[in-house]
């Protein structure tokens, strides 16, 4: 309920005009985001500049956005984001079929490991226990679960074996 109120607070305040410096501003990191703000479709603005803001790998910078946008808001945004980005993992693990107790149960490195072997499954041609369709296990899912980021991420950790970062031990002994 915090987020939908302070999605309508989001949505309003895009429509409404900012004082001097600030509409500036506010102008200024639109453009370079490639955002147009048109009358009426402030939901689609608000969208396409949380994708926008999302592509930007740097928190400072996604902040300063955020401000610059939004004023005294940004802290709705950040809610609002947040609930989404949780929102849309959760749909995405509920899409593969993973029970989502089960997964706040196995900690990290336990939900990971489980995302990976029906990840995996799926590309093996695992079929579903209902007669459905997996969705396609592509970057959009990681995506969908991590972020914009979240692809780099994911074949990071892949590439990784679990146990003891050895090289980070050993420059603290020397």
């Amino acid at each position: 309920m915090v987020a939908a109120d302070d999605l309508f607070t989001l949505l309003r305040s895009l429509e409404s005009e900012l004082p001097g410096e600030a509409a500036a501003a506010r102008a200024a990191v639109l453009e370079q985001l490639g955002v147009v703000i048109e009358e009426g479709s402030s939901l689609k603005t608000l969208a396409e500049l949380a994708s926008a803001i999302d592509q930007r790998p740097e928190i400072a910078q996604q902040q300063a956005i955020e401000r610059a946008v939004f004023g005294d808001l940004a802290g709705a945004f950040e809610r609002v984001a947040a609930a989404t980005r949780r929102g849309r993992a959760v749909a995405v693990l509920e899409s593969l079929r993973l029970d989502l107790r089960e997964m706040a149960r196995l900690g990290s490195l336990g939900a990971f490991d489980r995302l990976r072997e029906r990840l995996d499954a799926i590309a093996g041609g695992l079929e579903t226990d209902d007669g459905g369709e997996w969705p396609r296990p592509t970057l959009a899912v990681i995506s969908g679960i991590f972020g914009s980021e979240g692809p780099a991420i994911y074949e990071e950790a892949v590439s990784r074996t679990p146990g003891i970062d050895y090289e980070w031990v050993f420059q603290y002994e020397k």
